[in-house]
């Protein structure tokens, strides 16, 4: 399993505009066949922490919708509304995780 995360920090008063253009991208990617995402916050830390959090069986998978997504227009548009969202200065980062064996050698 391989785990995609998109963090942003969300500009003050406008953590519910972030929600709902979470779930336009999930309208996207449902609409394409892709993974949806959910919105994840952290307990602690700065707040209007966001994560846009999607699982992918493997990085095959991951890469294939990744690809479709940058390459589709539909999705790029919504994409990019979310950057007028971002807290002054913030700039988001990605993050990827796979899942650990369960034994080695």
């Amino acid at each position: 399993m391989v785990r995609h995360r998109f963090h942003a920090l969300i500009a003050l008063g406008r953590f519910n505009d972030a929600l709902r253009w979470a779930q336009d991208m999930s309208g996207v990617a449902k609409k394409k066949g892709w993974s949806q995402y959910r919105v994840m916050t952290p307990g602690t830390g700065p707040v209007n922490s966001f994560i846009l959090e999607a699982e992918y069986s493997d990085y095959a998978t991951f890469h294939k919708e990744s690809d479709a997504f940058l390459s589709d227009a539909e999705a790029m548009t919504v994409f990019r509304r979310g950057t007028e969202l971002l807290a002054p200065g913030a700039h988001p980062w990605d993050e990827l995780e796979e899942e650990a064996p369960t034994q080695i050698a």
